[in-house]
């Protein structure tokens, strides 16, 4: 038995389309027309402000010292874009309104930032310490995206070079000179950031194995193993020796001061410094920041061929997202995969 036709005539027992529209269309008539009225800004609320305080807490002290540090900064410096008091107020204010609000006041804020001339690090850095707040709060993705360093994508490109002329400007006689080259081929060969470099003690050093136990990144204090390559253990060596002895406490990378002010390592800052004295040393157009090396090796390594897991071990970072980003502007990995996909096409034939 063949079925209806529809396109003939109707079927048998089933009304026309026309009709059950008018009849359809009647009923949700009556259905709105029996709903209260409601005005058409209504927003969702957001989090209790009792609550956003007592998760601001937990939130805060959940990070690292470092970062606890920076996002006081940055939090002090939105509170004063708010108008509020302290960072707490400003806080449970953006938690607590709606999320259309939250992210219309944080967008204002961004372009305030970038009114006033904030380099887009320093922007960037302040509306993630936001986002990190407010997902941990309300547990939902604060969506402001971030400024795109357009400059440290190039430095990041220009690679090997910049590397090089760091280490020529380095070299001399004395134990700085060594400090720093030893410095400097950590910082770029193991992706160590700059806290990180600073953290380290000789009892964190296992040299024959080529590892450094490092403070890690939002760990809390726990340390983690980080490879070193063959130069920077030779640089390494090479000072560590021209030192003498020391203690095991001791920090791998000390500053130097004669006055011996705190415990007699390079800070984090103290390490930019160091950088920035020897960007100008080189005659490098830019000055280089700790992280611009972090940047130039993982760009080096994508290059190279490596993928996402290998540089987020090398990084180590979290997400896949951040490695992934360095891979995807390389130029030329669409035809590096057409020729990989027909070179095993071959060989299977």
């Amino acid at each position: 038995m063949q079925p209806p036709d529809n396109r003939t005539g109707p079927i048998k027992g089933v009304p026309p389309p026309a009709r059950i529209y008018q009849e359809l269309a009647a009923s949700h008539e009556v259905v709105v027309a029996a709903l209260p009225a409601a005005p058409f800004h209504i927003k969702p609320a957001g989090v209790d402000a009792a609550r956003a305080a007592a998760m601001f807490g937990d939130w805060f002290a959940s990070l690292s010292p470092p970062t606890r540090r920076n996002y006081a900064q940055d939090l002090a410096a939105f509170a004063a874009f708010v108008g509020v008091a302290d960072a707490r107020e400003a806080a449970v204010r953006l938690c607590s309104a709606s999320p259309l609000d939250a992210r219309d006041g944080v967008f204002r804020w961004r372009t305030a930032l970038r009114d006033k001339g904030e380099a887009p690090g320093t922007i960037n850095r302040r509306l993630a310490s936001l986002r990190s707040l407010y997902r941990h709060v309300v547990g939902a993705p604060l969506v402001v995206p971030s400024l795109k360093a357009v400059r440290r994508r190039k430095l990041a490109r220009e690679g090997v070079g910049v590397v090089q002329a760091l280490l020529a400007a380095a070299a001399g006689v004395g134990i700085k000179p060594l400090r720093d080259r030893a410095l400097i081929l950590c910082l770029h060969d193991s992706g160590l950031r700059r806290a990180e470099a600073a953290s380290l003690r000789l009892q964190d050093m296992d040299i024959p194995s080529r590892v450094a136990h490092v403070q890690a990144k939002g760990k809390q204090g726990e340390r983690i193993a980080v490879d070193l390559s063959v130069r920077a253990v030779a640089a390494l060596q090479t000072y560590l020796v021209a030192r003498g002895p020391l203690d095991s406490a001791a920090p791998v990378f000390a500053s130097g001061d004669r006055a011996r002010k705190g415990d007699g390592a390079l800070t984090p800052d103290g390490i930019r410094a160091l950088l920035l004295a020897l960007s100008r040393h080189a005659g490098l157009a830019r000055a280089i920041a700790p992280h611009d090396l972090r940047r130039i090796g993982a760009c080096a390594l994508a290059k190279a061929g490596a993928d996402a897991e290998t540089l987020r071990r090398w990084g180590r970072w979290a997400d896949y997202r951040t490695p992934a980003v360095y891979v995807q502007e390389v130029e030329g990995k669409a035809r590096l995969g057409v020729d990989l996909l027909a070179s095993l096409s071959e060989a299977a034939g």
